[in-house]
């Protein structure tokens, strides 16, 4: 992960991104939240765990 994105973050940004939006969906549908609700719940437990998915260290939610 970190090899990629030293050396081509642009293109990984893009998918840092992605994953971060597939992650926000699918927190909305197991939370039933709403996209603010689920941003807020995403941020809390990036705060709690910051480490808790690996590609979180790179692209924050």
């Amino acid at each position: 992960m970190n090899y990629f994105h030293k050396f081509s973050s642009g293109h990984m940004n893009y998918v840092w991104k992605q994953l971060n939006a597939r992650l926000l969906k699918w927190v909305k549908w197991e939370k039933d939240l709403g996209v603010r609700a689920a941003v807020k719940w995403l941020q809390i437990q990036y705060k709690l765990n910051p480490y808790l998915f690996p590609h979180w260290q790179v692209a924050h939610p």
